[in-house]
């Protein structure tokens, strides 16, 4: 996720705990908050965004945490992924030297805002240009190529015989809880890695997607949880809330089926949406709309914390 965040600490050398398993290089185990970054909240602790690293195609990773990983205390993690949401989707620039490089119709506030909290990694790139080798990038710290796993169609030929992120933090202190909710779309179970609360096998259809009416998928809809933003941030909400009540560290992964189509939004976005002027660049009213659904859940997270 770039090298701009790197502090010496040993706290991810985990490699002596699976002598079977390899981990990759690139899972990198420097890390650093931003101390410019924090705020107080709830019981005293300091919350420092991490990271807020936009990628091409496969969206938005915001890594929060409680204290740095040199602190005595283990430190609090959470990881948003957003599937599919373009660079130049938000209503800040991804690259402040380039004024293009965000949505001259959209409108993301609360995901601005974790921009200017945070870093913006204007350089990076996903590690595969659709979602689920990317997710398997992600879970297990190793590239598509070396999991031998590149395309969504096909064979799957990853060996599935991973550490993942869950089985590292654990390592280090066995009194990690783990969460993941959303979209999952890897071959194998999450509770194989660590993970204490999930959603199972998840994919697309769990977000609404069919392929089965292409007016419906593209031309958009409304219901009152589009893409499950707000139960899936709400249920995150509970799980952090009652960690930090039976005072045990936590990581959680919030994986949004939002903005991968179809395009689903709630009424109140859609009105609001069609009250602003259309952009020379983008004028999809329904893909706003759910933009909008999507940072409305991001400020209901933040708030929450």
């Amino acid at each position: 996720m770039g090298n701009a965040l790197l502090k010496d600490t040993s706290l991810l050398k985990t490699k002596n705990h699976y002598p079977d398993s390899t981990l990759n290089d690139s899972m990198h185990p420097h890390m650093t908050k931003n101390p410019a970054a924090s705020l107080s909240i709830t019981q005293g602790l300091k919350l420092t965004w991490i990271a807020s690293a936009f990628y091409l195609k496969l969206g938005l990773i915001s890594m929060l945490s409680l204290g740095g990983l040199c602190a005595k205390e283990a430190p609090n993690f959470i990881l948003v992924l957003t599937d599919d949401q373009g660079w130049t989707s938000l209503s800040a620039a991804m690259d402040l030297r380039r004024p293009n490089s965000k949505s001259d119709y959209h409108k993301t506030p609360n995901m601005d805002a974790l921009l200017e909290r945070g870093m913006r990694f204007s350089n990076g790139y996903a590690a595969a240009p659709v979602c689920s080798p990317t997710r398997y990038s992600i879970q297990f710290g190793k590239s598509p190529a070396r999991l031998n796993y590149t395309r969504v169609l096909g064979r799957n030929g990853a060996d599935h015989n991973q550490v993942g992120i869950p089985q590292v933090l654990k390592a280090a202190d066995p009194d990690y809880l783990c969460a993941h909710l959303g979209k999952w779309h890897i071959s194998a179970d999450p509770e194989r890695y660590g993970y204490d609360v999930h959603d199972g096998k998840t994919t697309n259809r769990e977000g609404g997607f069919t392929m089965k009416d292409n007016d419906r998928e593209w031309g958009g809809y409304a219901e009152d949880d589009p893409k499950r933003v707000f139960s899936l941030t709400n249920r995150a909400i509970d799980f952090m809330q009652k960690s930090l009540k039976e005072e045990r560290p936590f990581f959680i992964q919030i994986s949004h089926y939002a903005v991968h189509s179809n395009l689903v939004y709630n009424e109140e976005a859609f009105d609001e949406v069609g009250n602003w002027p259309d952009g020379k660049v983008h004028q999809n009213r329904a893909y706003a709309a759910m933009v909008h659904n999507l940072d409305q859940s991001i400020g209901l997270l933040s708030r929450g914390l």
